[in-house]
């Protein structure tokens, strides 16, 4: 089981260089984090089936973060920043 997705800043622009991770999942898994490629992309292993919290940062806002519901396919998310960095 894959979950896929892309990474957007506010103005729905790709966000490539991300780092992107599982926060919560069903079952324990490594920390991990992988980088979007240059169109904001990215594909991450789902072991098994269950709720996935995923988060992305790249330093311009609040992390991006979505859940998503993993079964038997492949599954799709869009991960978007909200705003300008904090501080």
């Amino acid at each position: 089981m894959i979950i896929s997705g892309v990474v957007r800043d506010e103005h729905s622009n790709p966000v490539p260089g991300a780092s992107v991770y599982v926060v919560d999942a069903p079952a324990a898994l490594p920390d991990i984090a992988l980088l979007t490629d240059g169109d904001g992309r990215f594909a991450l292993s789902a072991p098994v089936a269950g709720r996935y919290t995923i988060e992305a940062n790249a330093g311009i806002g609040t992390p991006a973060r979505g859940t998503v519901e993993v079964g038997d396919g492949a599954i799709e998310i869009e991960l978007r920043f909200s705003g300008p960095p904090d501080g």
